[in-house]
Protein backbone atom coordinates (compact mmCIF):
# COMPACT_ATOMS: atom_id res chain seq x y z
CA UNK A 1 0.00 0.00 0.00
CA UNK A 2 2.95 2.50 0.99
CA UNK A 3 4.49 1.83 -2.38
CA UNK A 4 0.80 1.69 -4.43
CA UNK A 5 -0.29 5.44 -2.71
CA UNK A 6 3.61 6.69 -3.64
CA UNK A 7 3.57 7.37 0.17
CA UNK A 8 6.95 9.58 1.18
CA UNK A 9 6.70 9.75 4.85
CA UNK A 10 5.65 7.70 7.49
CA UNK A 11 5.51 8.68 11.30
CA UNK A 12 4.86 6.62 14.54
CA UNK A 13 2.92 8.65 17.26
CA UNK A 14 3.85 6.69 19.60
CA UNK A 15 6.45 7.25 22.57
CA UNK A 16 9.40 5.67 23.63
CA UNK A 17 9.76 3.18 20.27
CA UNK A 18 13.30 3.39 19.43
CA UNK A 19 14.10 2.27 22.80
CA UNK A 20 12.72 -1.39 21.84
CA UNK A 21 14.57 -3.89 19.85
CA UNK A 22 11.36 -5.09 18.01
CA UNK A 23 9.78 -2.05 17.44
CA UNK A 24 13.48 -0.98 15.81
CA UNK A 25 13.24 -4.37 14.21
CA UNK A 26 10.17 -3.45 12.52
CA UNK A 27 11.43 0.26 11.06
CA UNK A 28 14.30 -1.77 10.20
CA UNK A 29 12.65 -3.90 7.72
CA UNK A 30 9.89 -1.28 6.78
CA UNK A 31 13.13 0.39 5.37
CA UNK A 32 14.43 -2.70 3.75
CA UNK A 33 11.25 -2.97 2.01
CA UNK A 34 10.13 0.45 1.34
CA UNK A 35 13.93 2.02 0.64
CA UNK A 36 12.12 5.46 -0.51
CA UNK A 37 10.24 5.75 2.63
CA UNK A 38 10.99 8.43 5.79
CA UNK A 39 10.57 6.84 8.61
CA UNK A 40 9.83 8.57 11.84
CA UNK A 41 9.63 7.73 15.12
CA UNK A 42 10.35 9.00 19.53
CA UNK A 43 12.83 7.67 21.37
CA UNK A 44 11.56 9.64 24.49
CA UNK A 45 7.63 11.04 25.22
CA UNK A 46 6.12 12.39 22.14
CA UNK A 47 3.22 15.07 22.36
CA UNK A 48 1.64 16.44 25.69
CA UNK A 49 0.16 13.65 27.05
CA UNK A 50 2.56 13.38 29.41
CA UNK A 51 5.12 14.70 31.87
CA UNK A 52 8.23 15.42 29.14
CA UNK A 53 6.60 15.24 26.20
CA UNK A 54 8.02 17.34 23.20
CA UNK A 55 6.23 16.62 20.26
CA UNK A 56 9.55 15.56 18.48
CA UNK A 57 10.00 12.78 16.74
CA UNK A 58 13.82 12.33 16.86
CA UNK A 59 15.42 10.08 14.45
CA UNK A 60 14.61 12.85 11.96
CA UNK A 61 13.90 15.93 14.02
CA UNK A 62 10.30 16.41 13.21
CA UNK A 63 8.37 18.57 14.87
CA UNK A 64 4.69 17.13 14.78
CA UNK A 65 2.48 19.41 16.84
CA UNK A 66 2.20 21.99 13.96
CA UNK A 67 2.23 19.22 11.15
CA UNK A 68 -0.37 17.05 12.55
CA UNK A 69 -3.01 19.42 14.88
CA UNK A 70 -1.41 23.00 14.98
CA UNK A 71 -4.02 25.20 16.85
CA UNK A 72 -6.55 22.44 16.67
CA UNK A 73 -5.09 20.82 19.43
CA UNK A 74 -5.88 23.25 21.84
CA UNK A 75 -9.36 22.63 21.35
CA UNK A 76 -9.17 19.41 23.05
CA UNK A 77 -7.90 19.54 26.68
CA UNK A 78 -10.39 17.25 28.20
CA UNK A 79 -9.39 14.37 25.80
CA UNK A 80 -5.89 14.91 27.37
CA UNK A 81 -4.15 12.49 29.94
CA UNK A 82 -4.01 14.55 32.87
CA UNK A 83 -1.43 13.74 35.97
CA UNK A 84 -1.14 14.77 39.24
CA UNK A 85 1.98 16.47 41.40
CA UNK A 86 2.03 17.79 44.97
CA UNK A 87 2.18 21.13 45.80
CA UNK A 88 2.40 21.53 49.80
CA UNK A 89 -0.71 20.13 51.27
CA UNK A 90 -2.27 20.17 47.75
CA UNK A 91 -2.05 17.84 45.30
CA UNK A 92 -3.07 19.18 41.81
CA UNK A 93 -4.23 17.61 38.46
CA UNK A 94 -2.70 19.01 35.29
CA UNK A 95 -3.30 19.12 31.56
CA UNK A 96 -0.06 20.08 29.01
CA UNK A 97 -0.99 22.01 26.30
CA UNK A 98 2.20 23.01 24.10
CA UNK A 99 4.76 23.77 26.31
CA UNK A 100 1.80 24.95 28.96
CA UNK A 101 0.25 23.59 31.92
CA UNK A 102 -3.62 23.98 32.75
CA UNK A 103 -4.83 23.17 36.60
CA UNK A 104 -8.00 21.23 35.85
CA UNK A 105 -8.68 20.32 39.74
CA UNK A 106 -7.03 19.75 42.81
CA UNK A 107 -7.74 18.26 46.48
CA UNK A 108 -6.27 19.02 50.07
CA UNK A 109 -6.97 21.64 52.82
CA UNK A 110 -5.37 24.91 53.98
CA UNK A 111 -3.09 27.03 52.13
CA UNK A 112 -3.46 26.84 48.02
CA UNK A 113 -0.38 28.41 46.66
CA UNK A 114 -0.15 28.17 42.76
CA UNK A 115 3.48 27.64 41.73
CA UNK A 116 5.01 29.05 38.77
CA UNK A 117 5.88 25.68 37.24
CA UNK A 118 4.54 22.30 38.22
CA UNK A 119 6.97 21.25 40.65
CA UNK A 120 9.91 18.70 40.29
CA UNK A 121 9.64 18.31 36.89
CA UNK A 122 12.43 18.87 34.44
CA UNK A 123 12.54 20.48 32.05
CA UNK A 124 10.24 23.36 33.83
CA UNK A 125 6.68 23.30 32.62
CA UNK A 126 4.97 26.73 32.92
CA UNK A 127 1.88 26.81 34.47
CA UNK A 128 -0.03 29.37 32.95
CA UNK A 129 -3.66 28.30 33.10
CA UNK A 130 -6.38 27.67 35.92
CA UNK A 131 -9.29 25.81 34.24
CA UNK A 132 -12.92 26.82 34.44
CA UNK A 133 -14.68 25.86 37.64
CA UNK A 134 -11.16 24.10 38.73
CA UNK A 135 -11.81 24.46 42.90
CA UNK A 136 -15.51 25.49 42.44
CA UNK A 137 -17.46 24.44 45.37
CA UNK A 138 -14.32 23.56 47.40
CA UNK A 139 -14.77 23.61 51.05
CA UNK A 140 -10.99 22.92 51.73
CA UNK A 141 -9.40 25.97 50.36
CA UNK A 142 -8.87 28.59 53.03
CA UNK A 143 -6.06 30.64 51.20
CA UNK A 144 -4.77 31.52 47.47
CA UNK A 145 -1.98 32.91 45.66
CA UNK A 146 -1.83 32.67 42.33
CA UNK A 147 1.42 32.50 40.73
CA UNK A 148 3.23 35.20 38.73
CA UNK A 149 3.25 32.98 35.60
CA UNK A 150 -0.68 32.47 34.97
CA UNK A 151 -2.18 34.64 32.56
CA UNK A 152 -5.64 33.13 32.10
CA UNK A 153 -7.78 32.44 35.26
CA UNK A 154 -10.96 30.60 34.05
CA UNK A 155 -14.77 31.44 35.12
CA UNK A 156 -16.47 30.20 38.31
CA UNK A 157 -12.19 28.75 39.45
CA UNK A 158 -13.16 29.73 42.79
CA UNK A 159 -16.79 29.89 42.76
CA UNK A 160 -18.64 29.36 46.21
CA UNK A 161 -15.58 28.84 48.14
CA UNK A 162 -17.30 28.77 51.46
CA UNK A 163 -14.04 28.82 53.76
CA UNK A 164 -11.94 31.21 51.02
CA UNK A 165 -10.67 34.17 53.15
CA UNK A 166 -8.01 35.33 51.27
CA UNK A 167 -6.97 35.16 47.54
CA UNK A 168 -3.87 36.96 45.93
CA UNK A 169 -3.55 36.95 42.51
CA UNK A 170 -0.71 36.73 40.12
CA UNK A 171 0.95 40.06 37.91
CA UNK A 172 0.16 38.33 34.97
CA UNK A 173 -3.38 37.19 34.72
CA UNK A 174 -5.63 39.86 32.50
CA UNK A 175 -9.14 39.06 33.32
CA UNK A 176 -11.18 38.16 35.92
CA UNK A 177 -14.57 36.41 35.35
CA UNK A 178 -17.07 34.92 37.89
CA UNK A 179 -13.80 33.93 39.74
CA UNK A 180 -14.99 34.68 42.94
CA UNK A 181 -18.48 34.64 42.95
CA UNK A 182 -20.25 33.90 46.41
CA UNK A 183 -16.84 33.20 48.15
CA UNK A 184 -19.04 34.99 51.35
CA UNK A 185 -15.92 34.98 53.87
CA UNK A 186 -13.51 36.27 51.12
CA UNK A 187 -12.34 39.43 53.36
CA UNK A 188 -9.06 40.02 51.58
CA UNK A 189 -8.04 40.56 47.77
CA UNK A 190 -5.07 41.35 46.21
CA UNK A 191 -5.47 42.19 42.34
CA UNK A 192 -2.19 41.46 40.20
CA UNK A 193 -1.01 44.55 38.33
CA UNK A 194 -1.97 43.46 34.58
CA UNK A 195 -5.33 42.51 35.10
CA UNK A 196 -7.53 44.86 32.51
CA UNK A 197 -11.05 43.39 33.38
CA UNK A 198 -12.91 42.69 36.52
CA UNK A 199 -15.87 40.76 34.91
CA UNK A 200 -19.36 39.69 34.84
CA UNK A 201 -19.73 38.64 38.59
CA UNK A 202 -16.41 38.75 39.44
CA UNK A 203 -16.81 39.16 43.52
CA UNK A 204 -20.34 39.29 43.29
CA UNK A 205 -21.91 37.76 46.82
CA UNK A 206 -18.58 38.21 48.57
CA UNK A 207 -20.14 39.64 52.02
CA UNK A 208 -17.15 39.78 53.91
CA UNK A 209 -15.14 42.01 51.37
CA UNK A 210 -14.55 44.97 53.62
CA UNK A 211 -11.95 46.54 51.41
CA UNK A 212 -10.61 46.14 47.82
CA UNK A 213 -7.55 48.50 45.55
CA UNK A 214 -8.04 48.55 41.59
CA UNK A 215 -4.57 48.21 40.30
CA UNK A 216 -4.31 51.11 37.68
CA UNK A 217 -3.96 48.26 34.92
CA UNK A 218 -7.77 48.09 35.36
CA UNK A 219 -9.91 49.37 32.51
CA UNK A 220 -13.57 48.05 32.67
CA UNK A 221 -15.79 46.54 35.17
CA UNK A 222 -17.99 43.86 33.65
CA UNK A 223 -21.75 43.65 34.79
CA UNK A 224 -22.26 42.95 38.36
CA UNK A 225 -18.66 42.57 39.19
CA UNK A 226 -19.30 43.84 42.94
CA UNK A 227 -22.52 43.12 43.15
CA UNK A 228 -24.03 42.53 46.95
CA UNK A 229 -20.42 42.79 48.66
CA UNK A 230 -22.86 44.09 51.64
CA UNK A 231 -19.53 44.94 53.51
CA UNK A 232 -17.05 46.49 51.45
CA UNK A 233 -16.43 49.88 52.45
CA UNK A 234 -13.65 51.65 50.58
CA UNK A 235 -12.78 50.88 47.09
CA UNK A 236 -9.00 52.52 46.44
CA UNK A 237 -8.43 53.02 42.67
CA UNK A 238 -4.73 53.93 42.06
CA UNK A 239 -5.03 54.92 38.67
CA UNK A 240 -7.53 55.97 36.13
CA UNK A 241 -11.65 55.19 37.09
CA UNK A 242 -12.16 52.41 34.38
CA UNK A 243 -13.63 53.67 31.25
CA UNK A 244 -16.14 51.09 31.15
CA UNK A 245 -18.19 50.51 33.95
CA UNK A 246 -21.19 47.59 33.61
CA UNK A 247 -24.62 47.99 35.08
CA UNK A 248 -25.73 46.95 39.02
CA UNK A 249 -21.70 47.26 40.12
CA UNK A 250 -21.68 47.91 43.79
CA UNK A 251 -25.62 47.51 43.62
CA UNK A 252 -27.08 46.46 47.06
CA UNK A 253 -23.95 47.27 48.88
CA UNK A 254 -23.43 49.62 52.13
CA UNK A 255 -24.43 52.76 52.04
CA UNK A 256 -21.17 53.48 53.89
CA UNK A 257 -18.91 52.48 50.58
CA UNK A 258 -16.52 55.25 50.08
CA UNK A 259 -14.35 55.63 46.34
CA UNK A 260 -10.99 56.79 47.24
CA UNK A 261 -8.45 58.38 44.35
CA UNK A 262 -4.73 57.27 45.50
CA UNK A 263 -2.15 60.51 45.05
CA UNK A 264 -1.11 59.47 41.72
CA UNK A 265 -4.76 59.45 40.20
CA UNK A 266 -6.14 62.29 42.36
CA UNK A 267 -5.97 64.50 39.12
CA UNK A 268 -8.90 67.08 38.30
CA UNK A 269 -10.22 64.59 35.42
CA UNK A 270 -10.41 61.55 37.61
CA UNK A 271 -12.10 63.18 40.48
CA UNK A 272 -14.41 64.86 38.13
CA UNK A 273 -15.04 60.95 36.29
CA UNK A 274 -15.53 60.07 40.20
CA UNK A 275 -17.98 63.00 40.90
CA UNK A 276 -19.76 62.03 37.10
CA UNK A 277 -20.39 58.18 38.76
CA UNK A 278 -21.67 59.45 42.34
CA UNK A 279 -24.13 61.93 40.78
CA UNK A 280 -25.51 59.08 38.56
CA UNK A 281 -25.59 56.94 41.26
CA UNK A 282 -23.24 54.37 40.06
CA UNK A 283 -21.45 54.99 42.91
CA UNK A 284 -23.05 55.60 46.07
CA UNK A 285 -20.61 57.77 48.15
CA UNK A 286 -16.98 59.62 48.05
CA UNK A 287 -14.46 60.15 50.64
CA UNK A 288 -10.84 61.82 50.46
CA UNK A 289 -8.24 59.22 50.29
CA UNK A 290 -5.76 59.21 52.81
CA UNK A 291 -3.30 56.49 53.15
CA UNK A 292 -0.06 57.48 54.88
CA UNK A 293 3.56 57.19 53.47
CA UNK A 294 6.00 55.67 54.75
CA UNK A 295 8.61 52.43 54.39
CA UNK A 296 8.34 50.24 56.84
CA UNK A 297 5.90 47.58 56.21
CA UNK A 298 4.72 44.31 54.18
CA UNK A 299 2.02 44.05 51.67
CA UNK A 300 -1.07 42.18 52.20
CA UNK A 301 -1.42 38.63 51.90
CA UNK A 302 1.81 38.31 54.56
CA UNK A 303 1.37 35.69 56.96
CA UNK A 304 2.35 36.74 60.43
CA UNK A 305 2.65 34.12 63.59
CA UNK A 306 -0.02 34.98 66.32
CA UNK A 307 -0.66 33.18 69.37
CA UNK A 308 -3.72 32.36 67.23
CA UNK A 309 -2.06 30.82 64.16
CA UNK A 310 -0.88 32.53 61.13
CA UNK A 311 -2.84 35.25 59.82
CA UNK A 312 -2.85 37.17 56.61
CA UNK A 313 -1.57 41.00 58.49
CA UNK A 314 -4.32 42.48 56.75
CA UNK A 315 -6.52 40.45 58.86
CA UNK A 316 -5.72 40.90 62.16
CA UNK A 317 -8.17 41.73 64.64
CA UNK A 318 -6.60 43.94 67.25
CA UNK A 319 -9.46 42.66 70.07
CA UNK A 320 -8.64 39.05 69.00
CA UNK A 321 -4.99 38.06 68.06
CA UNK A 322 -1.73 38.51 70.00
CA UNK A 323 1.65 38.04 69.39
CA UNK A 324 3.36 36.08 72.41
CA UNK A 325 1.03 37.14 74.88
CA UNK A 326 1.47 40.59 73.81
CA UNK A 327 -1.42 43.43 73.18
CA UNK A 328 -1.70 44.52 69.15
CA UNK A 329 -2.67 48.15 69.35
CA UNK A 330 -3.36 48.48 65.59
CA UNK A 331 -2.41 47.13 61.91
CA UNK A 332 -0.91 50.41 60.06
CA UNK A 333 -2.17 50.68 56.27
CA UNK A 334 0.31 52.84 54.14
CA UNK A 335 2.26 53.58 50.73
CA UNK A 336 5.35 53.91 49.93
CA UNK A 337 7.15 56.54 48.43
CA UNK A 338 10.08 54.28 47.15
CA UNK A 339 9.19 52.48 43.23
CA UNK A 340 10.88 48.76 44.57
CA UNK A 341 9.90 46.65 47.61
CA UNK A 342 12.65 44.07 48.34
CA UNK A 343 11.59 39.69 48.01
CA UNK A 344 13.46 37.30 50.12
CA UNK A 345 13.26 34.41 48.16
CA UNK A 346 12.67 30.69 49.73
CA UNK A 347 15.60 29.55 52.03
CA UNK A 348 17.71 32.43 50.84
CA UNK A 349 18.84 33.13 54.46
CA UNK A 350 19.17 29.18 55.79
CA UNK A 351 16.93 26.62 55.26
CA UNK A 352 13.13 27.39 55.19
CA UNK A 353 14.83 31.06 56.09
CA UNK A 354 11.64 32.10 54.91
CA UNK A 355 9.41 29.21 54.47
CA UNK A 356 8.42 30.90 51.24
CA UNK A 357 9.42 34.08 48.90
CA UNK A 358 8.37 37.34 51.11
CA UNK A 359 8.48 40.95 50.29
CA UNK A 360 9.09 43.59 52.36
CA UNK A 361 9.84 47.34 52.00
CA UNK A 362 13.53 47.91 52.31
CA UNK A 363 13.96 50.28 55.00
CA UNK A 364 12.40 47.08 57.54
CA UNK A 365 14.64 45.35 59.60
CA UNK A 366 15.00 42.19 60.35
CA UNK A 367 17.50 39.44 61.65
CA UNK A 368 20.27 38.62 59.91
CA UNK A 369 24.16 37.39 60.76
CA UNK A 370 22.57 37.97 64.55
CA UNK A 371 21.98 41.43 63.93
CA UNK A 372 18.87 43.20 63.33
CA UNK A 373 19.53 45.28 59.24
CA UNK A 374 17.35 46.74 57.06
CA UNK A 375 15.96 44.42 54.22
CA UNK A 376 18.10 46.98 51.34
CA UNK A 377 21.24 45.65 53.17
CA UNK A 378 20.49 42.24 52.04
CA UNK A 379 20.27 43.25 48.18
CA UNK A 380 24.08 43.70 48.40
CA UNK A 381 24.79 40.31 49.96
CA UNK A 382 24.34 37.05 46.66
CA UNK A 383 21.72 35.42 49.02
CA UNK A 384 19.06 35.16 47.03
CA UNK A 385 17.65 38.66 47.42
CA UNK A 386 16.41 40.91 44.85
CA UNK A 387 14.57 44.64 44.29
CA UNK A 388 10.95 44.08 42.55
CA UNK A 389 8.67 47.00 41.60
CA UNK A 390 6.53 48.59 43.64
CA UNK A 391 3.26 49.08 42.30
CA UNK A 392 1.50 51.74 44.72
CA UNK A 393 0.02 48.62 46.65
CA UNK A 394 -1.05 49.27 50.09
CA UNK A 395 1.20 47.77 52.69
CA UNK A 396 0.56 46.87 56.22
CA UNK A 397 2.40 46.62 59.86
CA UNK A 398 2.13 45.44 63.33
CA UNK A 399 1.95 48.09 66.51
CA UNK A 400 2.32 47.12 69.79
CA UNK A 401 2.55 48.72 72.79
CA UNK A 402 6.01 48.31 72.83
CA UNK A 403 8.90 48.57 69.92
CA UNK A 404 9.73 44.58 69.75
CA UNK A 405 9.67 41.87 67.22
CA UNK A 406 7.41 38.84 65.64
CA UNK A 407 7.70 35.64 63.00
CA UNK A 408 7.23 36.49 59.68
CA UNK A 409 7.96 33.06 57.65
CA UNK A 410 10.55 32.18 59.94
CA UNK A 411 11.85 35.45 59.57
CA UNK A 412 12.54 37.70 62.78
CA UNK A 413 12.04 41.48 62.11
CA UNK A 414 10.84 44.57 63.97
CA UNK A 415 7.35 45.50 64.77
CA UNK A 416 6.41 49.28 64.70
CA UNK A 417 8.37 51.61 66.87
CA UNK A 418 5.50 53.05 68.87
CA UNK A 419 7.85 56.35 69.06
CA UNK A 420 7.24 56.68 64.82
CA UNK A 421 4.82 58.81 63.70
CA UNK A 422 2.95 56.38 61.68
CA UNK A 423 2.81 54.52 64.49
CA UNK A 424 1.45 57.78 66.63
CA UNK A 425 -1.21 58.62 64.25
CA UNK A 426 -2.50 54.92 64.47
CA UNK A 427 -2.71 55.16 68.53
CA UNK A 428 -5.93 55.63 70.33
CA UNK A 429 -5.02 58.93 71.31
CA UNK A 430 -6.57 60.16 68.24
CA UNK A 431 -10.52 59.77 66.44
CA UNK A 432 -10.84 58.61 62.79
CA UNK A 433 -11.46 62.28 61.81
CA UNK A 434 -8.44 62.86 63.47
CA UNK A 435 -6.49 60.50 62.38
CA UNK A 436 -7.15 61.41 58.56
CA UNK A 437 -6.33 64.97 59.22
CA UNK A 438 -3.33 63.77 60.79
CA UNK A 439 -2.53 61.92 57.83
CA UNK A 440 -3.20 64.25 55.51
CA UNK A 441 -1.17 66.47 57.26
CA UNK A 442 1.99 64.17 57.32
CA UNK A 443 1.69 63.46 53.22
CA UNK A 444 1.99 67.01 52.62
CA UNK A 445 4.18 67.31 54.47
CA UNK A 446 6.36 64.45 53.09
CA UNK A 447 5.47 65.85 49.68
CA UNK A 448 6.40 69.49 50.21
CA UNK A 449 8.53 69.75 53.19
CA UNK A 450 6.56 72.61 54.53
CA UNK A 451 7.30 74.39 57.50
CA UNK A 452 3.63 75.20 58.16
CA UNK A 453 2.87 71.34 57.65
CA UNK A 454 5.61 70.37 60.29
CA UNK A 455 4.31 72.94 62.71
CA UNK A 456 0.70 71.80 62.61
CA UNK A 457 2.13 68.55 62.99
CA UNK A 458 4.04 68.95 65.87
CA UNK A 459 0.99 70.28 68.14
CA UNK A 460 -0.08 66.32 68.22
CA UNK A 461 2.99 64.43 67.33
CA UNK A 462 6.28 64.50 69.70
Amino acid sequence: MIKTLNVSNVDFLACDTLLYENWKSFYGELKINCPEVTIGASNNKTGNLRVGGDWILENIQRRISELYFGEMILEYNELLETFQTNSGSWTLTYTVTGDNATITSGSGSGVLNIPDNIPDITPLIPITSISYEAFMNSTSVTSVTIGNLVTNLGYNAFFNCPNLTSAIIGNSVTSIDRGFRDCYNLKSVTIGNSVTNIDYFAFKGCNSLTSITIPKSVTSFGNSAFRDCNSLTSVYFNGTIPSTIGPNNFLSNTEDTAFYLANASNTASNAARLDELIRNNVFKSKATFEVAISSICFPAGTLIDTDQGKICIELIDKNVNTIRGMKIVGITETISKLNYLVCIEESALGKNIPSVDTIISPNHRLLFNREMVEAKYLLEKDVGVRAIKYNGERLYNVLLETYDKMMVNNLIVETLDPSNVIAQMYSDRFNKEKREYLIKTWNNFITTKSEKEYRELSKYIY
